[in-house]
């Protein structure tokens, strides 16, 4: 049975399978074109001692130069290595992740936790404009009662101050009686003085004057 060490399994499989070494391939095509080696290296870019190694087969093109090679020769890379010593080279590239995609992957990462530090620092502020405008609300409700209840009070005090102002009038006109005529006696006097007391108590109560008249009581009833 046919085996090979692991170290040496591609040479194995290349003699196995007796692939053409790429440098045949290449030079193949070049013929065919009517083009040199050193119209090749003009072409992609590299030194012609480097096409030269390629052709003799001292050096095997990496996977990038492949494809530089099979664009001057008007092909795909696939169609240039296959059935050669190059495809296994080619095939374990396309596993590798090249440079460039990995930073373009770095950049989509960072470029996206950019995006979510954004949005969070979103949300941390439309929470705080939230809070913001509802601590505003509280003081607005707050303010809308301390507003009623000095309106109220205001209304209140106008009322007592009227009340208060008719009492004094009253009594003035009571004492003004008293002092111009002298002809009541002490009983009188006494019931002028309750009399203006009630009075007094009557403009300041909180329902008007005379409800007791709704209970069906004298307000004369001693």
């Amino acid at each position: 049975m046919f085996s090979c060490p692991p170290a040496r399994t591609v040479e194995c499989v290349d003699a196995a399978l007796e692939l053409v070494p790429i440098g045949q391939r290449i030079e193949e095509h070049l013929t065919a074109l009517g083009k040199n080696a050193e119209w090749l290296a003009e072409t992609i870019l590299v030194a012609p001692s480097s096409v030269s190694r390629f052709l003799k087969g001292t050096r095997t093109p990496s996977a990038e130069t492949l494809h530089d090679i099979a664009t001057a020769l008007g092909m795909s890379v696939a169609q240039l290595v296959h059935g050669t010593n190059a495809a296994a080279r080619v095939e374990e590239a396309r596993n590798i992740v090249s440079r460039r995609e990995y930073d373009e992957a770095i950049a989509k990462v960072v470029e996206y936790d950019r995006r979510v530090n954004e949005l969070i620092e979103r949300e941390r502020n439309l929470r705080n404009e939230l809070r913001h405008e509802t601590e505003m609300a509280r003081r607005a409700r707050e303010d809308l009662e301390a507003c009623r209840k000095a309106r109220h009070y205001e209304s209140e005090t106008a009322r007592y101050r009227e009340g208060l102002e008719k009492a004094v009038a009253d009594v003035a006109k009571l004492q003004a009686s008293v002092d111009a005529g002298r002809t009541i006696g002490g009983v009188a006097a006494a019931c002028a003085i309750v009399a203006a007391g009630v009075s007094i108590a009557n403009y300041l109560r909180d329902e008007p004057e005379g409800d007791d008249h709704d209970n069906g009581e004298d307000p004369n009833k001693a």
